[in-house]
C-alpha cells in the first residue's frame, strides 16, 4: 500500500492528462496536452499553468473580485450546516439513476460555477466505483 499522499497540482495534473480531450483552448479552440511542467497548453502554444493549489485559470481577461474569502468561507459554513444537502441527495439520485443506464461508460461530471466546490465534493464522496465517472468543478473566482 502506498501511502505517499499527493499534492492537490499532482492529483490536477493527473486528472487533467487522463481527460485532455475535454478541453479546448479559450483563445483559439484548439485541442490542449497536460505537459511536465505543470501547464495545459494548445497546438498554438497558449499555455496554461496549474497553481500550487492545483487550480487552472484559463480565463484570458481579468475578472473584477465579486466574491471575498469571507464570502466563501460564510458560504462553507452554511453548506457544511446541511442547508443543501436535499439539493446533494436530489442530484446523486438523478447521478445514479443516469449512471445505471451507461453502465460500461465513463462519464464527466462538471459543476460550473462551483466556488470552492463544496457541492461537487460532497457528490464525489457519496458515488462509488460503479459510478465511473470524473469529477471537474470550475468557477471565475480565484479564492
Amino acid at each position: 500500500m502506498n501511502n505517499k499522499i499527493i499534492k492537490k497540482k499532482d492529483r490536477a495534473k493527473e486528472l487533467i492528462s487522463k481527460k485532455e480531450s475535454l478541453f479546448k483552448c479559450p483563445l483559439c479552440s484548439g485541442a490542449m496536452s497536460m505537459n511536465d511542467t505543470y501547464s495545459l497548453t494548445c497546438q498554438s502554444k497558449h499555455t496554461f499553468d496549474l497553481s500550487k493549489k492545483g487550480y487552472l485559470n484559463l480565463l484570458t481577461t481579468a475578472t473584477s473580485p465579486v466574491y471575498s474569502k469571507e464570502l466563501f468561507e460564510a458560504r462553507h459554513k452554511v453548506c457544511k450546516a446541511g442547508f443543501y444537502d436535499p439539493l446533494i441527495d436530489a442530484l446523486e439520485e438523478i447521478i445514479s439513476r443516469y449512471q445505471k443506464r451507461i453502465i460500461k461508460k465513463d462519464t464527466s461530471i462538471l459543476d460550473a460555477g462551483c466556488g470552492e466546490g463544496t457541492h461537487i465534493y460532497d457528490i464525489y464522496k457519496r458515488s462509488n466505483e460503479s459510478w465511473k465517472s470524473t469529477f471537474f468543478g470550475v468557477d471565475i473566482s480565484k479564492d
